[in-house]
């Protein structure tokens, strides 16, 4: 087993004295405050990854990669793991005790952290110990049951909220170019329901709306939405992930951002090639599992494969010879690599393995960044209006990802019919009932409010 120098399991186990995961019951208030004050300083000495041995990192988004998550129910996380090298998570117990959460705009569903936010208690603003000794006691087992999969590198816990902070320009700068982009963004509407956007780590949709105003409250969910979108992106940027869009919310962002926004604006060849490619989902795998199949089968072969059709995409987007040469490596590279994966979850001896099921496909749609055209300067090529819109942070994540061995700035990840349940454990999801038809706000002012529909990650406390 190849183990990474240090994690975050280093420090519990010099703090605990034990490699068992720890009973949060026995902690007193000072220990919950050493922890804190560690697990702090862990996360502080973070950088940006380099270059690493891991061509192929992912960041599903901060909806599937917050708590609360696990990989043996849900599929996505599942089949992100087994199609790279590696996935990004929220580290749980920096996402719980970090400040920098409190330094940003939150909704009233968003977590609480480890602060009585109650405006209405005269603790407010102050540590609860109780809560956090709750969390803890919830968090701790199922942290270290991915222990394996973070010591070997397969996932990478991350401080999100601290690269998000350390960030904020450009994470304001991305927000702001995509909404330029999308505009009028209220126009979105026409195309999305409420639940589909995404507007926080647990929350998709439940916009509350009074009467009146219709167009200036859409719009506001909109924004939020694509805050999100930008927050995200900004994460995917830092960790040198991928971006892959689980949703079709974010998918259509990722396009209007990067596809067609990048390759004509900045004249960066994006190649899009290797179209629906149907891979199975596989759920209720273990750690021990996902590292079993990362070692030795056709799973293997299909990554090397990615890798390799990464690599020799070289041509002129929308040239004849583009077309010919991405229909090539996916009839000669990738089509049969993902053939000889379905019989594999199809044999006895994988179903053993895995004691896992199949529950249909998932469509794995590629976006590839290719290197700039030979003698091409990128900001030379925009008009100077375009600069002084502020186009150059989208344009400078292009120019990163070209340095890198995989050179996708983002990809989809998404089953064929996107029914609740593909999410997650249903346990820690809950469909809201739609109580406005899409976004049919009422006309006239009025002194009652209604929810619209939505999915709420339910937060740990109120799971059984």
């Amino acid at each position: 087993m190849t183990r990474q120098a240090t994690t975050i399991f280093d420090l519990l186990d010099n703090f605990f004295g034990s490699e068992q995961y720890p009973i949060a019951k026995p902690l007193n208030n000072r220990q919950i405050r050493e922890l804190r004050e560690h697990i702090l300083n862990f996360h502080n000495s973070f950088k940006p990854f380099l270059n690493d041995d891991y061509k192929t990192r992912l960041f599903l988004g901060s909806f599937l990669s917050s708590p609360p998550f696990t990989t043996e129910s849900s599929p996505y996380i599942s089949s992100a793991l087994l199609c790279s090298d590696s996935i990004i998570l929220f580290d749980p117990l920096h996402y719980w005790f970090c400040e920098e959460q409190y330094k940003r705009t939150r909704l009233l569903s968003a977590p609480t952290g480890w602060k009585n936010m109650d405006n209405s208690s005269k603790d407010y603003g102050r540590p609860n110990y109780n809560k956090t000794k709750q969390y803890l006691a919830w968090t701790f087992p199922w942290l270290y049951s991915l222990r394996s999969l973070v010591e070997t590198g397969k996932i990478v816990l991350i401080p999100a909220e601290q690269i998000v902070f350390s960030n904020s320009g450009k994470f304001t700068a991305i927000s702001k170019e995509v909404q330029n982009i999308t505009k009028p963004v209220e126009k979105l509407a026409d195309i999305f329901l409420p639940k589909e956007v995404t507007v926080d780590d647990n929350c998709k949709g439940l916009f509350v709306f009074a009467g009146g105003s219709k167009k200036t409250q859409i719009r506001k969910s909109i924004v939020r939405g694509i805050e999100q979108f930008a927050k995200d992106v900004t994460i995917a940027n830092a960790t040198n992930s991928i971006y892959t869009a689980p949703f079709r919310w974010e998918q259509y962002l990722g396009n209007a951002s990067f596809n067609e926004y990048a390759a004509i604006k900045n004249h960066a060849r994006i190649v899009e090639g290797i179209r629906n490619l149907r891979l199975p989902i596989l759920a209720n795998l273990s750690p021990h599992v996902l590292n079993e199949i990362h070692q030795d089968s056709g799973f293997s072969e299909f990554r090397k494969g990615l890798q390799e059709a990464i690599q020799q995409i070289d041509v002129e987007i929308g040239s004849e010879e583009f077309v010919i040469r991405t229909r090539q490596i996916e009839q000669e590279i990738l089509i049969p690599k993902v053939e000889a994966l379905h019989e594999e979850v199809k044999s006895s001896k994988f179903k053993k393995l895995t004691n896992a099921f199949q529950e249909g496909v998932m469509t794995f749609t590629q976006t590839f960044g290719g290197n700039l055209a030979s003698g091409v300067d990128m900001k030379s090529n925009i008009p100077a209006s375009a600069i002084s819109g502020g186009v150059s942070v989208l344009m400078e994540l292009v120019s990163q990802r070209n340095t890198s061995s995989d050179k996708r700035i983002w990809t989809k990840l998404l089953p064929e019919k996107a029914e609740l349940p593909i999410y997650g454990s249903s346990l820690t999801l809950k469909e809201s009932p739609e109580n406005i038809n899409g976004w049919n706000i009422p006309q006239k002012p009025s002194m009652t409010v209604t929810v619209t529909s939505g999915i709420f990650k339910i937060p740990w406390e109120a799971q059984p």
